[in-house]
C-alpha cells in the first residue's frame, strides 16, 4: 500500500501537468460538488488535498478558505492559482489523516479526489468529521465501488494497478460515512458508469 511519503513524491512529479490533465474534466463535478453545499459569506471552509487548487474558482467569495495538502510543489501552483484569483487563502501543509485544527473549526470540509489515493481512508474521513462542525457539511468527491454486493472482478484486478499510481477503484463510501459518523444527504454519479461519486454528507 502506498504510504504518504510515498505519495508525496509521486504528486511532486505529477503536480507540473497535473491541471494539464485533469481541470477542465473534474471542473463540472468540482463545481457541483460545492454548490451543493450552499456556503454563505463568512463560513469557514478547508480543502484538504487541494493539489494545485482546482476547487478554488467555484467557491463562493465571501467564504473563508483554509487550503492543505502533503506535497509542496502542489502548494506553490495553488498559491498562485489563489493570487490570479485574487482570493485570500491560508495554506498549510499538511498530512490529511491527522489535521492540525481544534475539534468543529470549519462549516465545510472538502474532500475531492483524495479519499481513494490516500493509504488510510478511514482516518481521513474521520478527521475531517472532527473539524467540521454540529450541522456542518463535507463533500466527497471521487471514485467509489458500489456500497453493496461482492466488489465486481474487473475492478479487484483493476485496483491491483491503479493503487501504485496512486489511485483505488475499490474503496466504498457508505461504510467510511458511517464509521465517521456522516449521514450521506445528496449523491449523484459522474464520468464513465457513474464511477466517480459526488456525495454530500452532515455531521449530526
Amino acid at each position: 500500500m502506498p504510504s504518504t511519503a510515498y505519495l508525496r513524491r509521486l504528486y511532486t512529479l505529477y503536480a507540473p501537468v497535473y491541471d494539464l490533465a485533469f481541470e477542465r474534466l473534474m471542473a463540472p463535478a468540482r463545481r457541483r460538488a460545492i454548490a451543493r453545499l450552499g456556503l454563505a459569506d463568512g463560513d469557514r471552509v478547508l480543502i484538504v488535498g487541494g493539489g494545485t487548487g482546482q476547487d478554488l474558482p467555484h467557491l463562493p467569495g465571501g467564504v473563508r478558505v483554509t487550503f492543505g495538502d502533503v506535497t509542496p510543489l502542489m502548494l506553490t501552483i495553488a498559491r498562485r492559482r489563489a493570487a490570479r484569483l485574487g482570493r485570500e487563502v491560508a495554506f498549510v501543509e499538511l498530512d490529511a489523516t491527522d489535521l492540525p485544527f481544534e475539534d468543529e473549526s470549519f462549516d465545510a470540509v472538502l474532500l475531492h479526489l483524495i479519499v481513494a489515493v490516500v493509504e488510510d481512508p478511514v482516518a481521513v474521513v474521520g478527521e475531517a468529521a472532527r473539524v467540521v462542525r454540529r450541522g456542518g457539511r463535507v463533500s466527497v468527491f471521487d471514485k467509489f465501488a458500489p456500497d453493496d454486493g461482492p466488489l465486481p472482478p474487473l475492478l479487484v484486478r483493476l485496483n491491483r494497478l491503479t493503487k501504485w499510481i496512486a489511485t483505488y477503484v475499490t474503496r466504498r463510501i457508505g461504510p467510511l460515512l458511517a464509521g465517521a459518523g456522516l449521514e450521506r444527504v445528496e449523491e449523484s454519479g459522474y464520468g464513465p458508469g457513474g464511477l466517480f461519486r459526488i456525495v454530500t454528507a452532515r455531521r449530526s
